[in-house]
């Protein structure tokens, strides 16, 4: 209704008929439209990262395959590819295939440094 009102309003105020410039208008939106979805522009740039993602995607999908069972797997490989397999919408399978692995418990001195040596609160009087 808006595109109707407006393109009469704009029709009049450029000296056109109003139902030509709104066929127009519609005849040149619905070419572009068919053009641009039949004929989509494609860098090689762009090309090889939709190839790579898809790939990606499909590594993911298919983590129950042998060559996945070989790997190994650490929770940091979870996290890592976590946020990957979230914006494919791959993650219920990325999260089952790290259900039977058994976490590894983080030691040595990135553990020990997570915990501050003074308490908190020894300031405070």
């Amino acid at each position: 209704m808006l595109l109707v009102w407006g393109g009469s309003a704009l029709a009049r105020n450029m000296g056109m008929a109003p139902l030509s410039f709104i066929v127009a208008g519609i005849l040149t939106g619905a070419i572009i439209c068919g053009f641009g979805w039949f004929m989509p522009a494609h860098t090689q740039t762009g090309a090889r990262a939709l190839e790579s993602v898809l790939g990606f995607e499909d590594f993911l999908n298919h983590v129950e395959a042998d060559r996945f069972n070989r790997t190994i797997k650490t929770p940091e490989m979870f996290e890592k590819f976590l946020p990957f397999a979230m914006a494919l919408g791959v993650e219920k399978n990325w999260s089952n295939a790290f259900k039977t692995s058994t976490p590894s418990r983080r030691s040595g001195t990135r553990a020990a440094s997570a915990r501050p040596s003074t308490p908190i609160c020894s300031s405070v009087a």
